[in-house]
Parts: structure tokens; C-alpha cells; sequence
């Protein structure tokens, strides 16, 4: 009969590895304040005043066991994967339109405000339909307002 030595030393390890896992799993852990201030925690006490707490070990949730259960949960994580991408992508629309709609009142903004800079003179209607020429305190005052629209607009969100 011939012995695999990888085998026996890989299953070897692996006996070791739980042992060591289980006295790790075992072991105490004690937590203390410092003359710092600060609280630790050890699997050694450093002195008086260390507490043993006690850790609580859960259980992952069950796998269902037959196919349909597997199934069911596959299409179930599918779906959500699904439905986040589709939401991803719904977000990266309303952006790219929120984004066009602010170069858009951006462009606008600059143009107004380029014409009322170039202008000889700025008018304005009456509510008859009366055209009057500003004087300049108003002219400062629209000029002011469409300066406030390009920083609105054209500065980053």
C-alpha cells in the first residue's frame, strides 16, 4: 500500500488548523482601561481591573438545501442586481440631463450678460409696450442680476 505524503501532510495541517481555531475560538478576551484613558482588549489580562467578556458567535443564515430554493434565491439576488443597475442607471440620466440643462442656462446667462456689457444703451417696456432707455443705476442693477446668473449657472454644482 502506498501513502500519498501531500495528502497526509495536507490533511495533517488541516487537523492542526482546527485545533488551533478551536482554542482560539475558546480562548478569554478581556478588555481594560488604560492609564491613558483608552480602552484594550487582549486574550491576556495585563493585571487587576481586566474583565473577561464574552463573545457571541451567530451562525451564517441557512442555505437552502434544494435546487428550487437555491434557485429561487439566485433569481432573487439577480433581481436586486437588476434593479440596481437599473436605478444606477435612471441616476446617471437624471445627472447627464441636469448637467446639459445647467450649460444650457449657463450659455444663456453669459450671452445676456455679454450683450448688456456691449450695449450702447439698454431699454426695457413699459406695460403699455413703451420702449424707455435705462439710466445707469439701472443699467448697473441688470447688468448685477445677469452677472448672478452667470455665477449661478456657470459655477460648479
Amino acid at each position: 500500500m502506498h501513502i500519498n505524503a501531500s495528502a497526509t501532510a495536507r490533511w495533517a495541517g488541516t487537523v492542526i488548523a482546527g485545533a488551533v481555531l478551536n482554542v482560539a475560538l475558546a480562548a478569554d478576551i478581556y478588555t481594560w482601561t488604560g492609564p491613558d484613558g483608552r480602552t484594550h482588549f487582549g486574550d491576556r489580562p495585563p493585571s487587576a481591573g481586566a474583565e473577561a467578556i464574552e463573545l457571541r458567535h451567530t451562525e451564517p443564515p441557512p442555505v437552502p438545501a434544494d435546487a428550487d430554493g437555491r434557485r429561487q434565491a439566485r433569481q432573487k439576488l439577480l433581481e436586486l442586481y437588476r434593479k440596481e443597475r437599473e436605478d444606477k442607471a435612471a441616476a446617471a440620466q437624471k445627472a447627464r440631463a441636469a448637467r446639459a440643462e445647467r450649460q444650457q442656462q449657463c450659455a444663456e446667462a453669459r450671452s445676456q450678460l455679454a450683450q448688456y456689457q456691449s450695449a450702447g444703451a439698454l431699454y426695457q417696456r413699459d406695460p403699455d409696450g413703451k420702449r424707455h432707455a435705462l439710466g445707469w443705476g439701472e443699467r448697473e442693477q441688470v447688468t448685477a442680476e445677469a452677472r448672478e446668473r452667470v455665477s449661478r449657472w456657470c459655477a460648479a454644482p
